[in-house]
């Protein structure tokens, strides 16, 4: 007798065909099976086809005489073997069993705010905006190597030589009326040396106002020279980041961190290294100098992507340590969640998504609403995903993978991998 079953697929398992390969993801147990199309994987390809097809909804009919086929059977056992699916006598089903795959939606689809001629008074785009980067003003007196590319990577202090920019009171006060009742995680507070920000008591007075999480940026080469100004940075909700660059002035750290540590500051030593030799150099000061939670964040100078390859490139390995969730992949499929969200606004006014796309508009005669609904309408940042990008829209990994970030835009490589074998 030809036995019947129904094999389906569970619909949290991540499916994924390209160029003919075949991938499987569970992300309950971060396993992978891969079938690569080179491998004569035909059988397979066919029914995860049908599997996929809207009319099966990951459930097909097999027959004992289907898995006689070596290929299949093992097709289905690997699928089992990693909980990925099974198999289910028809006579115990009546009817072909359903599921229903989950599909990702955000409140408002492009393609609806495209075709709507007048945005309805319900719709509150502002309701995205999850993290703003304030930078007060442009001026600082050192003069840190690759000051003016650092900011472009990470969030950090910038200046221009020379300073000519400083935000208006007025502009903030629009600002902060703006971003009232947001649901804000954090309001970033960099400049230039904020702490030779003209407007600083008007300022703490609007950050008194709002109960967003605070975050001021400070370098180390400054916290030194305005010591009897970092009470300024005290307070509830308020967190000091203190940006560490090299080449290092140890005497002139020491003394920050014995600053901030007197005062009983809030503070994060975050270190931005780029190469091997800079890093050992700050493991080797975390040997002397206990730090709470020191960050390294690596910068891309344009020479050093032999330490970018060797420390921070992915391949399959990490991706199952990490176990990517199905929310992100829903994300992935979606939105970019190293932007979305994320609004900065330089010393000038200019108000940016990112700082590598174009610019949004300017604070002085743009309404930040208007320029959040011009981001989401055209999507230069917080969509910018991997799917629409080569080589990662011909790769099965690319919901798998970390976002798009500034790294790969610094370095003009989006396959920061070792998974791609371009």
């Amino acid at each position: 007798m030809n036995k019947k079953y129904w094999f389906y697929i569970d619909s949290f398992v991540h499916i994924s065909i390209k160029n003919n390969d075949v991938l499987f993801y569970n992300p309950y147990t971060g396993k992978l099976l891969e079938f690569p199309g080179s491998e004569n994987n035909g059988i397979v390809l066919k029914r995860t086809r049908q599997l996929l097809s809207p009319r099966n909804l990951r459930v097909i009919r097999l027959t004992a005489k289907d898995l006689r086929e070596p290929a299949l059977y093992r097709f289905v056992r690997a699928v089992r073997e990693y909980f990925m699916g099974d198999l289910l006598d028809t006579s115990f089903s009546t009817s072909k069993p359903f599921q229903m795959p989950p599909r990702v939606k955000i409140q408002r689809e492009v393609k609806y705010l495209k075709s709507d001629e007048y945005r309805s008074v319900g719709e509150n785009v502002m309701d995205y905006l999850a993290e703003i980067t304030i930078y007060l003003n442009d001026a600082c007196r050192q003069q840190c190597q690759m000051c003016s590319q650092f900011y472009r990577q990470v969030v950090c202090c910038t200046s221009k030589q020379p300073a000519v920019h400083s935000l208006d009171i007025t502009s903030l006060k629009k600002l902060f009326n703006e971003i009232k009742g947001c649901n804000l995680t954090d309001l970033n507070i960099t400049g230039g040396d904020i702490l030779t920000y003209p407007y600083w008591s008007d300022l703490e007075s609007l950050l008194n106002w709002t109960n967003h999480r605070k975050i001021f940026y400070v370098h180390y080469l400054n916290i030194v020279e305005h010591f009897n100004r970092l009470d300024r940075l005290k307070g509830d909700n308020q967190r000091l980041k203190i940006p560490v660059t090299f080449p290092l002035d140890e005497e002139t750290f020491k003394k920050a961190w014995e600053s901030v540590s007197r005062l009983k500051i809030d503070a994060t030593f975050v270190f931005i290294i780029q190469d091997n030799e800079e890093y050992n150099r700050v493991e080797e000061l975390l040997s002397r100098f206990p730090l709470a939670s020191p960050v390294f964040l690596p910068f891309y100078n344009g020479k050093n992507l032999d330490f970018f390859e060797e420390n921070f490139f992915i391949d399959r390995e990490d991706i199952e340590e990490n176990k990517p969730s199905l929310r992100d992949i829903y994300i992935n499929s979606t939105v970019n969640a190293d932007n979305f969200g994320k609004i900065i606004l330089l010393a000038d006014g200019s108000i940016y998504a990112n700082l590598h796309a174009s610019t949004l508009g300017n604070l002085r005669e743009n309404s930040l609403y208007d320029c959040i609904f011009k981001e989401m309408k055209e999507g230069r940042s917080w969509r910018k995903i991997r799917e629409n990008v080569l080589p990662c829209k011909q790769c099965d990994f690319e919901k798998l993978c970390p976002p798009i970030s500034n790294y790969n835009i610094a370095i003009g490589k989006y396959d920061l991998c070792h998974i791609h074998p371009g």
